[in-house]
């Protein structure tokens, strides 16, 4: 049972303005009545690689709602959609019978906080009007019934009414608070007279689309237009722009959301309204910008007004990367992170939690590699007030404990951070962050901190299986090799066997067998294909004619041209050879079948079946030009064989239209080694 009452965060990318102003005034007022608060956040967003992202999301199944006395959810923030957010709601709903508190997210299920934007977009539009004598003001909104999207209309219309400038729906443009907004504005500007004195937008993104789409334009911001957003998130802070901009009162709504879900639990809230921290950030975009950078007055300073202090995981002399990738083992590489997540201190505690499968995982199912274990390892605790060891591999919990200090007594409330500790869907476990005081927010370094955790150990990882796998691969070499040498030797000689019998049938030798499987071999050396998959290639490419055992020798002998009939007939050798070897087991038998099936497509489709490009298999591509070559220098019962020089040139000449355009370059780049197999395997001597 656990110490102190708890109460859930479900959120993304904790170390953004945004995120970090509500943690900040949420945790301070969950403190003030003995509080502990669990933040379970992944650290992505929209638009992030979704194997990626599917391993951040893991860490929200992390959540035991026994622990829990309710939640608070920030659906915004989350890298999912709709769909992904109603699921979330649906099982909140049903599953946790405890009260839930949504954030800036309007839904018919749990009581809603919204941020008060009026002040914030007031303060923008009085900036315009105050400093810059702007009396045309432009207003580029969300969608107009969006909640957000009405509140910040209400501040700008305040403020024009404040200055004595009438509000006119006519500047007013309702966009999508997304990057298309710009060239959906586009008609708008260019249908007035002239441009706006400034334009005020809803939010950064809008503001940045605006602004690219005023400099395809011709116009430049600002000496033809002051451009302001509204949020100052990351894309407005951080890009060349750098958008003038608004910081949200987000503090107040973590301290009001926290009031909300105390309220719903039963506990008395005193009153409290904390100051407003909506203030401006004044960037390029505003022709205020260079007296105010000249003045000093503009400065670097965190998403809270306060300087930013050195964060040395940004810094160009972090070499974090390349230290954390040179590990040969689990305990240097947790003590080499315990160095660098000294970067996100003052921490009072940080632990490593492992799935006892991690070094397993070769040999597990998808889903298998993919959730928390039963048992997880807590390896590494760092928290020098427990006495405890800070390493330790046979440490192992529960994972519906989460973290053993939940249930440890602890004097002051404390915030705890769990994020995922994982590489695209590969769950390694996760890992916890513990602060108790103002300074309570993981900071923009966790995310790329967890990164390079993440890609180093999986790393790590890669090297162990490695070294397990290769004594024991040397082992089983060892063992068998004499074996495995007479059983490869025997299956070569089968499938010459066969690839000889059909020859023969059709009036041939072997020897095309065998000079289709070498050149072959060049090429696919030629194109970078390993010492395995040209093996798999060479010994394939001999069947690639099987199909012909049950075509009649009638048409397969014919001397002279084939009847349309008979060349239909003949064709079927493709679906033939395909239809004998599809039970075949085996790699080399697997590449057989389909070369026998695709050796007669053409790059331009106009081949047997049709296909064309990147749709035939690859390694039909290349014998399509071992064979062809082949049958051209070649003697048939229709035909005498071509001079090479001449078949040199066919070859070169269907480039792009007969044959794969990489496969021809490689063969007139190798040519010469095509010429020492013709050599060495000649059905008669006319080189």
């Amino acid at each position: 049972m656990s110490i102190r009452k708890k109460v859930g965060v479900i959120i993304s990318m904790n170390g953004s303005p945004y995120q970090g102003n509500f943690l900040k005034g949420f945790f301070e007022e969950m403190s003030a009545y003995d509080f502990d608060v669990l933040v379970f956040s992944s650290l992505s967003k929209r638009g992030m690689g979704n194997r990626h992202i599917s391993g951040e999301l893991k860490i929200f199944s992390l959540i035991n709602y026994d622990l829990l006395d309710g939640m608070i959810v920030l659906p915004d923030t989350l890298p999912v959609e709709g769909d992904d957010i109603k699921t979330l709601f649906d099982r909140l709903h049903t599953d946790f019978n405890k009260p839930v508190v949504c954030v800036d997210y309007e839904n018919d299920i749990f009581p809603v906080v919204n941020t008060l934007d009026e002040s914030g977009m007031e303060l923008v539009t009085d900036h315009m009007i105050e400093e810059h004598g702007c009396r045309d003001i432009m207003y580029v909104g969300g969608p107009e019934e969006h909640p957000h999207s009405v509140m910040r209309e209400t501040g700008y219309r305040r403020s024009l009414e404040k200055h004595g400038i009438e509000y006119s729906k006519e500047n007013v443009f309702y966009g999508s608070f997304w990057y298309d907004t710009g060239e959906n504005i586009r008609d708008c500007l260019i249908r007035r007279d002239k441009l706006p004195d400034a334009i005020v937008c809803a939010n950064d993104p809008m503001a940045l689309s605006i602004i690219h789409m005023l400099e395809k334009e011709g116009y430049h911001v600002p000496d033809d237009v002051n451009v302001a957003g509204y949020d100052n998130e990351d894309d407005g802070s951080s890009v060349l722009e750098c958008v003038t901009s608004c910081v949200r009162d987000v503090y107040s709504t973590g301290v009001r959301s926290a009031q909300k879900i105390l309220e719903l639990l039963g506990v008395k809230v005193e009153d409290r309204n904390p100051d407003n921290r909506t203030h401006l950030m004044i960037h390029k975009t505003c022709k205020c910008f260079m007296e105010a950078y000249e003045n000093k007055l503009y400065q670097i300073k965190g998403s809270d007004g306060s300087f930013k202090r050195f964060d040395n995981i940004h810094s160009d002399y972090n070499f974090m990367q390349e230290d954390m990738i040179a590990n040969e083992s689990v305990e240097e590489y947790i003590w080499n992170a315990d160095w660098y997540v000294r970067c996100l201190e003052p921490l009072d505690s940080v632990d490593f939690f492992f799935n006892d499968n991690v070094f397993e995982t070769e040999e597990l199912k998808e889903d298998q590699i993919s959730e928390y274990t039963e048992n997880m390892i807590h390896i590494f605790n760092k928290n020098n007030t427990t006495g405890k060891k800070s390493v330790d591999e046979n440490r192992i919990i529960k994972r519906e404990e989460i973290n053993p200090e939940l249930f440890e007594e602890h004097d002051v409330p404390s915030i705890y951070y769990f994020v995922p500790f994982h590489y695209y869907e590969r769950c390694f476990g996760y890992m916890s962050f513990r602060f108790h005081d103002e300074n309570c927010i993981c900071n923009s370094a966790v995310a790329k901190l967890m990164r390079n955790l993440n890609t180093s150990f999986e790393s790590l990882r890669r090297f162990i299986n490695y070294q397990n796998s290769h004594k024991h691969a040397v082992k089983l070499y060892t063992e068998n090799i004499q074996l495995s040498s007479r059983l490869i030797d025997t299956q070569e000689q089968l499938i010459l066997s066969f690839a000889e019998l059909t020859e023969s049938k059709s009036g041939q030798t072997g020897k095309h067998v065998k000079r289709v499987s070498e050149y072959s071999r060049v090429l696919g050396e030629a194109l970078g294909m390993d010492s395995d998959e040209v093996e798999v290639l060479r010994m394939a490419s001999m069947m690639h004619d099987i199909g012909k055992l049950v075509i009649p020798a009638s048409i397969l002998e014919k001397p002279g041209k084939l009847t349309f009939e008979e060349f239909e007939v003949i064709k079927t050798h493709v679906t033939e050879g395909e239809r004998l070897l599809h039970n075949s087991p085996g790699e080399i038998m697997r590449a057989a079948r389909l070369i026998a099936l695709e050796h007669h497509e053409k790059w331009n489709g106009k081949g047997y079946l049709g296909k064309k490009g990147t749709e035939i298999d690859y390694n039909s591509t290349i014998v399509a030009v071992a064979d062809v070559y082949d049958a051209l220098v070649s003697k048939r019962s229709y035909k005498e064989p071509m001079q090479h020089e001449e078949a040199y040139k066919i070859i070169l000449n269907d480039r792009g239209e007969h044959f794969s355009p990489e496969v021809v370059d490689a063969f007139a780049a190798n040519y010469d080694k095509i010429l020492d197999v013709l050599k060495k395997h000649p059905d008669s001597v006319f080189l």
